[in-house]
């Protein structure tokens, strides 16, 4: 009863596919195994030693993934703000609007000014993670050391164009370790 192991194997499956305007902007299917393992040893009564493995997965959000750019737009009377003249365009005053019981935002979704743009990637991987860790329990003391390798991790650029406009949008960063 010195060893303990605990080993798993989870396969995914996702089909994602986006229509706009009937055409369809990108379609993926994607296929992951994500094994885990855990091994314990018990030295003795009062030392344990355990090794982990896990690989972790994360995919790209629907709006990370849109193939389209949007400026946020919103009715003049939730928000008091004015149109651009001749065009459908609302034109923030001064700052982002936050979402409130009170103004009638749709929670979950960020406002922007008028001169932000925000697009998506297709082209986004899903990002995965391996992880790490050696721990050594004696007593009430616990020491523990993990290691993280990232792949096709995301983040979002800002990118202030010749127009003044800020463009946001996501993209695939190089691997890293913690």
């Amino acid at each position: 009863n010195r060893w303990r192991v605990s080993a798993g194997l989870r396969y995914e499956y996702d089909h994602t596919s986006s229509i706009q305007d009937v055409v369809i902007r990108y379609k993926k299917d994607y296929h992951d195994l994500l094994p885990h393992v855990n091994v314990g040893y018990r030295v003795n009564r009062d030392f344990d030693l355990t090794a982990n493995y896990r690989r972790t997965l994360m995919r790209p959000s629907y709006n990370q993934l849109r193939s389209t750019f949007y400026f946020n737009i919103l009715p003049y009377s939730s928000l008091g703000y004015s149109a651009l003249a001749g065009t459908d365009f609302m034109v923030f005053p001064t700052q982002s609007q936050s979402v409130s019981p009170s103004n009638s935002l749709s929670p979950g979704v960020t406002y922007v000014y008028a001169d932000d743009i925000a697009t998506g990637n297709p082209l986004l991987r899903p990002t995965v993670t391996d992880r790490v860790s050696l721990a050594a329990h004696y007593r009430h003391f616990n020491v523990q050391a993990s290691y993280r390798h990232v792949e096709n991790g995301i983040q979002t650029i800002h990118q202030l164009l010749q127009s003044g406009t800020l463009r946001q949008s996501p993209i695939n960063i190089n691997p890293y370790h913690a």
